[in-house]
């Protein structure tokens, strides 16, 4: 038993000789096929999925289908019982239809024609419509999860990231700040003299007592080391990608749900708290009654998603902005890193 992969595009009518189905089209001619290009390609996507499944393969069919995913043409086709393949976002969200995957469509018209079909013996663990990305195209991305044991047929050790560490010593500000909590923690724990006292009694070979004092004063290096780590740099979770117009309205979100444990009488400093609330202009939170503020933090909250959505082409602009700042003001070094993360 095999997993079969399969990719297809769909045609879809179009003007213009060099088009996917005026190429369809003259073979049709060519061949004095009673057909027309769609149903040409329904036929031989349908026939070839239907001899692997005759064969008892697995099958997961990724197409821009260019008809409707639920109630088009090939998703009733690819329902039937010789073939027994759904839609997976579908399939996981029964009952609903999905959103337009063409940035010029609309629910009203064809609404998803994009989507991963996947044969009743793969087993789906999730499976979702992505944010619209110019940089992938002009349709939304579709992304599914399946059980690896019923596509490859057993299960591979998973592979373990290694944890990310917080010291990178190519950029400078980490290194810097590093290097200035490592000479503070041996300060503080008095290395350079403990150092000195061993170098005073060590002889060769090492005494029991040097060796004794070597070991502690090593231990004490890697915990200061580790902790100058810890302290030189702060990693966020990348939950969206950063700018700051999304930065700012998460922290009206932070803000509004700090007054709200507030008012619920729980322990908050209220001196960081109208602080806080001065800096992003919002002191009437802290003078309004508990209803308009949990409101405003529906409001708010709501906006934020909606920002978060767009979070990559927000990215993007920040970056530019930055980019043309670092330019019209000679700051080459900052060009050059903003150019290499862009």
């Amino acid at each position: 038993v095999r997993t079969v992969f399969m990719s297809a595009y769909a045609p879809c009518k179009a003007a213009g000789v060099g088009t996917y189905y005026q190429h369809i089209e003259r073979y049709i001619q060519s061949q004095q096929l009673q057909t027309n290009p769609k149903d040409l390609f329904r036929r031989h996507v349908v026939d070839a999925i239907k001899q692997w499944r005759s064969r008892g393969d697995r099958v997961i069919l990724m197409i821009d289908a260019n008809e409707n995913v639920i109630d088009g043409v090939l998703s009733k086709r690819l329902a039937q019982d010789d073939i027994r393949m759904r839609e997976a976002v579908h399939r996981m969200v029964p009952g609903k239809r999905g959103p337009a995957t063409h940035f010029r469509g609309n629910c009203q018209k064809n609404g998803a024609i994009d989507g991963i079909w996947v044969s009743d013996d793969v087993e789906l663990i999730g499976a979702s419509y992505l944010p619209f990305d110019g940089d992938l195209g002009d349709h939304r991305p579709v992304v599914v999860d399946l059980q690896m044991r019923s596509v490859i047929g057993t299960s591979i050790c998973r592979i373990v990231p290694p944890k990310a560490r917080k010291l990178n010593s190519k950029v400078p500000r980490i290194r810097v700040k590093y290097l200035e909590n490592l000479r503070n923690g041996f300060k503080e724990r008095r290395v350079p003299q403990k150092l000195k006292e061993i170098d005073r009694i060590a002889s060769f070979p090492p005494s029991e007592e040097v060796v004794q004092k070597m070991e502690i004063l090593d231990n004490i290096i890697e915990e200061e080391m580790l902790h100058a780590e810890a302290k030189c740099r702060v990693i966020y979770p990348a939950h969206y990608e950063f700018s700051p117009a999304i930065q700012s309205w998460m922290d009206k979100c932070h803000l509004l749900k700090w007054i709200l444990r507030h008012h619920q009488g729980k322990k908050v400093n209220w001196g960081n708290l109208r602080r806080f609330a001065r800096r992003k202009g919002m002191e009437d939170c802290l003078r309004q009654p508990v209803e308009e503020v949990v409101e405003r933090y529906k409001e708010t909250k709501a906006r934020t998603r909606e920002l978060m959505a767009a979070s990559p082409y927000l990215r993007k602009h920040f970056l530019h902005e930055k980019l043309t700042d670092a330019m019209v003001n000679e700051r080459a070094d900052e060009a050059k890193r903003v150019e290499q993360i862009l």
